[in-house]
């Protein structure tokens, strides 16, 4: 029964690190041409861009 529930639980952990890998890269890939085009303040966007680094780079290693 313990085992099963340590599966389960490596089994969301790795599900939580693939959807905030997925989540900081949409996110970035959003970003960046509104900050090119003017819409975004240049502090927003790398504040942003730092905080989706940070979301891809946890969902990475929860992922692995």
């Amino acid at each position: 029964m313990e085992k099963k529930n340590s599966d389960q639980s490596a089994m969301r952990i790795r599900r939580l690190g693939s959807v905030m890998f997925s989540v900081g890269a949409i996110a970035a890939v959003l970003t960046t041409p509104a900050a090119y085009a003017g819409v975004l303040p240049i502090w927003a966007a790398l504040t942003l861009a730092t905080a989706e680094g940070l979301i891809a780079g946890c969902g990475f290693i929860l992922k692995e």
